[in-house]
């Protein structure tokens, strides 16, 4: 991974940032076809998922900084008699469908450290 050229190194920041194929590779300064083989280097791509692994994380990271606030926002929306019905409708199933969610991937995340303790219990 470390070993990466700075057009790859330019490759992967263009496709991280929403580029197509070919947009990535013009970023890059190579064809098509060589960004094409890249991907299919195990170095290359496993670079890419990482940085898109860190990438993810930082947004993770941003979107939980800013729960409180949104949830916030739409109990405000939900509870202001001068806002439409409509809107407070929709404020109150984005607060269950998130609640929902969570309770969801906190099941998920209970279940899966159950297998790995048993995993590894044996």
């Amino acid at each position: 991974m470390g070993n990466l050229t700075s057009n790859q190194n330019k490759a992967i920041e263009a496709l991280l940032t929403g580029c197509t194929h070919v947009a990535a590779a013009a970023a890059a300064g190579v064809s098509s076809r060589t960004l094409s083989r890249w991907k299919d280097d195990p170095g290359f791509s496993e670079a890419l998922k990482q940085r898109g692994r860190v990438a993810l994380a930082g947004a993770t990271t941003r979107l939980k900084a800013s729960v409180d606030t949104a949830v916030d926002v739409l109990q405000d929306v939900m509870q202001d008699g001068e806002t439409p019905a409509a809107v407070r409708v929709r404020a109150a199933v984005a607060v269950i469908d998130g609640a929902l969610k969570l309770a969801e991937v906190t099941d998920i995340m209970e279940r899966l450290d159950a297998l790995e303790a048993a995993i590894n219990a044996k």
